[in-house]
């Protein structure tokens, strides 16, 4: 065994999810030299590389050929489908119409394993020096804290529980991507609106998943299309 020294090069797993249409798809376009992996037809109105992928079979494949591509961006469209195909596969191994029929949560196990598998070839795309950019679908959860004793709801990746706390482990950053809210006095109550801005979210808090291993602010304003040169990549 060697001891190493210095920084050790490797890309970074970035996990950027948000509602659909908030524009996480065209984001992700102008990273360096992307790729797309597409597996929900996201990327038919823009001009980008793809690989469309309707299996979880075929998703190994694209990543096999991602793997030996020159381009600088890996992009996974979407988690949120890509799980689904998992979970096809799943039932269909197990001549079983849903995960929940499997019994004693045997299906969510198998889910869990199927995406500890794939980070592995994810992580060989990493380990080239290159960045993969997973994007996801966001969903709210209710939340029961037993410890400040309050309830509240707290936005996610749209994947099973125990799915996310696997991809959060593996991502290196993890972005929301959102519309900047504002609150008003609306007939004696405050009320949320939309300020038509959106921004990316960038530190965890009780109200959204968020994640950073480098220095980012908390909240970075979209304003051009040199995000991930400027703050990211």
């Amino acid at each position: 065994m060697q001891i190493q020294t210095g920084i050790k090069k490797r890309g970074r797993l970035i996990l950027l999810y948000g509602s659909p249409g908030i524009g996480k798809t065209t984001l992700a376009s102008t990273a360096p030299e992307p790729l797309f992996i597409d597996l929900e037809n996201g990327t038919d109105e823009i001009d980008v590389a793809r690989l469309s992928v309707k299996t979880a079979d075929d998703f190994i494949e694209a990543l096999r050929v991602a793997y030996k591509s020159d381009y600088k961006t890996i992009v996974i469209d979407s988690a949120t489908a890509l799980e689904r195909r998992l979970s096809d596969q799943i039932c269909t191994e197990r001549k079983i119409k849903s995960l929940a029929r499997a019994g004693y949560g045997a299906g969510f196990q198998d889910l869990k394993d199927a995406w500890q598998k794939l980070l592995t070839p994810i992580e060989a795309i990493q380990l080239t020096g290159r960045n993969v950019i997973l994007i996801g679908h966001s969903k709210v959860r209710s939340v029961n804290d037993t410890v400040l004793g309050d309830a509240y709801d707290r936005t996610e990746i749209d994947v099973h529980k125990d799915s996310v706390q696997t991809l959060v482990s593996a991502s290196d950053i993890i972005l929301l991507m959102r519309e900047e809210m504002t609150l008003k006095e609306d007939n004696n109550r405050t009320r949320a609106f939309g300020s038509g801005q959106r921004a990316i979210y960038t530190a965890d808090s009780p109200s959204f998943l968020a994640k950073t291993r480098v220095k980012l602010p908390p909240v970075i304003k979209l304003k051009d299309d040199n995000f991930w040169s400027t703050h990211v990549i």
